[in-house]
């Protein structure tokens, strides 16, 4: 393993070429191996060398204490020294000084002479020749500290998934990572990046977004587009550096997802959707099946039911669970916006648009998967187009004329009879067929009662917890409310509907004061339907008996009319309506 010394050998050797000129002293460092990492004249070739343990270095480190030796063989050090024994100690006079850090002796500086008549100087010059000694050892921690700083700084930066390029305020480099390194190839590429014309083009758009914004550069290939965001830091010297962090455009997509994508995404399973009727376990089975393949999913089912959960589950079971999810609802964006929406657009595709152009929803999901919402709101100008987009993997944004690679599952959903749709020529067959390879249909609430009051009391538990309620329990004349209403909203409105009444309810059971007016109001209809259905059921069976007792005749008829007070021909639509 290498010292820190030694890691910073280059610096250690030009200081010490430098200051040797000099002072005319040979000046050699060893580290805390006693390997000599730098050295001037006649010892520059044994740089990289080790000293033996023994030697008057070891003793300096050991100790962390200055030596002086003022001839071969004058110091007790000397006898024991290896370097002595063997005969080839030339030193006619050395200085040994101990560079320390805070916690230990890491390394000596060696001044010498080699000669009588430099050490006569040296003599001379030996307090000052040992205040050097000190200041050159506190000039190579100082390196050695900027160092550690900048190898812990690339280790941060190297832990983070973007690239990430440092420079000073006028653009040179100081350190990048090494994705940076990978994502553009070459050091010179980078360096290409930062030249003075292509620093200005980046800053000026830096001051103008305060965001992340799309850059073109022409390295490692030419068009090559990423998102970059800048950072601006006040270092140590009150000067200013920046911090540039590139992302690529398939890694956008996670970023995008973070600010896009409902994060309770994350937590989104089967066994999120309630309810345990057959229906509904049956949609569930199939969607968990599809979760598994690649083909794209349509999801059809009344407004309420729950389409967009089925979708996030399925993402959440699917090979690309850890990938985008992009939503996306076409009927809630103007049809002049949808398409800039869905496919991007590049810069000025037209006017206010972002000078930078604008991934669009596809761009996004790239990796992962789009759900396309209300799917069968898409005009006849659009289908075409996304169309497109399915059959051949890729797009060009608007005002484009570049084709972008995707690699996405479409998950749709519609409230629509699409199959009318298409009798009607309201929505393309094709696109139908692409997009329905998978259809899975969500019960209407009404189709499922079983599931009506185990829903009510997840969503009393839920909204029991928000508004910090201490509700038990549903009443039995409630669950009843409940039951007998038709739930033309579904699931949504039943979570609505036990929103309010938690909010109106003032005891800890949901009494029928708390319930909408439209419940109680749906059981007064019933009411008023039962007892129409009862007088009906009733004449039924009076007309029945009356039939038994004079028969299916002419003459039969008319006796009945007579016995009911009622025309033939009233008798006869009678007859008809209850299929007697």
């Amino acid at each position: 393993m290498y010292s820190s010394m030694y890691e910073i050998r280059e610096f250690i050797q030009n200081l010490i070429e430098t200051t040797s000129s000099v002072i005319e002293f040979d000046i050699y460092v060893v580290d805390s191996h006693l390997v000599r990492v730098a050295a001037s004249g006649l010892f520059k070739k044994s740089i990289g060398q080790a000293l033996p343990k023994g030697c008057a270095n070891d003793y300096v480190i050991k100790n962390g204490k200055p030596l002086i030796i003022d001839s071969p063989n004058g110091s007790e050090i000397c006898k024991t020294c290896p370097i002595t024994a063997y005969g080839k100690c030339f030193n006619e006079y050395s200085i040994y000084y101990p560079i320390k850090n805070d916690v230990k002796c890491i390394g000596a500086i060696t001044i010498l002479s080699l000669t009588p008549k430099l050490k006569e100087k040296q003599i001379k010059m030996r307090d000052k020749l040992s205040i050097f000694a000190k200041k050159l050892g506190e000039t190579i921690l100082i390196k050695i500290k900027e160092k550690e700083t900048k190898d812990r700084l690339l280790t941060v930066l190297n832990s983070i998934s973007e690239g990430v390029v440092l420079t000073d305020y006028i653009g040179n480099i100081l350190t990048y990572n090494s994705v940076m390194e990978e994502m553009i190839k070459d050091e010179q590429n980078i360096q290409n990046i930062f030249s003075e014309n292509y620093f200005e083009y980046i800053m000026k758009d830096a001051k103008e977004y305060d965001k992340e914004f799309e850059v073109v550069l022409k390295y490692p290939i030419p068009n090559n587009r990423m998102f970059l965001s800048v950072k601006f830091i006040n270092n140590s010297n009150e000067k200013i550096d920046i911090l540039f962090v590139f992302k690529k455009k398939k890694e956008l997509g996670n970023i995008a997802y973070k600010l896009l994508a409902d994060a309770s995404h994350l937590n989104i399973n089967f066994d999120s959707i309630k309810g345990n009727s057959k229906l509904i376990n049956e949609a569930k089975n199939l969607a968990a099946k599809a979760a598994g393949c690649e083909s794209n999913i349509l999801i059809l089912g009344e407004s309420g039911t729950g389409k967009e959960v089925f979708a996030r589950a399925i993402c959440k079971m699917s090979r690309r669970k850890n990938e985008p999810f992009i939503a996306i609802n076409c009927a809630a964006i103007p049809e002049n916006l949808l398409e800039s929406e869905l496919f991007g657009y590049e810069k000025g595709a037209f006017t206010g648009a972002n000078k930078g152009g604008k991934p669009g929803k596809f761009e996004l999901a790239n990796g992962g998967t789009i759900f396309l919402d209300e799917v069968g709101d898409l005009s006849l100008h659009l289908q075409p187009k996304l169309l497109r987009v399915i059959e051949r993997g890729e797009l060009e944004r608007v005002g484009g004329v570049k084709s972008i690679k995707l690699d996405v599952r479409i998950i749709a959903a519609t409230n629509k009879d699409l199959e009318e749709m298409m009798k009607n020529g309201e929505f393309r067959e094709d696109l139908f067929y692409r997009l329905c390879v998978i259809p899975i249909m969500i019960p209407p609430l009404r189709k499922r009662p079983e599931d009506i009051i185990l829903l009510a009391e997840y969503f009393l538990g839920k909204y029991n917890e928000k508004f910090k309620k201490n509700i038990v329990s549903i009443s039995e004349e409630v669950k009843k409310h409940l039951l007998l209403y038709n739930w033309p909203g579904n699931v949504r409105e039943l979570e609505n509907v036990i929103e309010y009444s938690v909010n109106m309810a003032s005891t800890n059971i949901l009494m029928p004061n708390c319930i909408p007016a439209k419940l109680n109001n749906n059981i007064n209809s019933n009411k008023e339907n039962n007892q129409c259905s009862s007088l009906k059921s009733m004449r039924k069976n009076c007309i029945e008996k009356l039939l038994l007792k004079y028969g299916n005749t002419f003459l039969g008829k008319q006796m009945i009319a007579k016995e009911l007070g009622v025309s033939l021909s009233t008798l006869y639509r009678d007859i008809k309506r209850y299929n007697l």
